[in-house]
């Protein structure tokens, strides 16, 4: 647990996407964050990919398109983790209903 909570440390400070790259491929795991990492990086993506104030006028280039396919990348983490969940609990309510027969 204190290794999630040291990922997470590190994103909570990252002020770039680069800087949020570095820390997912650092941390390992096989790719897959702790869903509390994957939402601090998301959460972070969304504030440092937002562009300034005189470009937003502007159409997305080359620059936001990674920060793009990383927020992809992320909410489809998000998604599988809470699916899994979701079937876990339906899983576990079956077995304790059939239990009770």
């Amino acid at each position: 647990a204190t290794r999630h909570v040291e990922i997470n440390a590190h994103l909570a400070k990252c002020k770039s996407f680069e800087d949020i790259q570095r820390v997912i491929q650092a941390a390992g795991c096989g790719g897959q964050l702790s869903l509390v990492n994957t939402v601090t990086a998301l959460h972070r993506l969304a504030h440092v990919a937002r562009p300034p104030r005189q470009s937003q006028s502007k159409g997305r280039d080359e620059s936001q398109q990674r920060p793009m396919a990383l927020a992809s990348q992320l909410q489809s983490r998000i998604s599988t983790v809470l699916a899994s969940e979701r079937e876990q609990q339906q899983v576990e309510m079956r077995t304790w209903s059939n239990m009770a027969r």
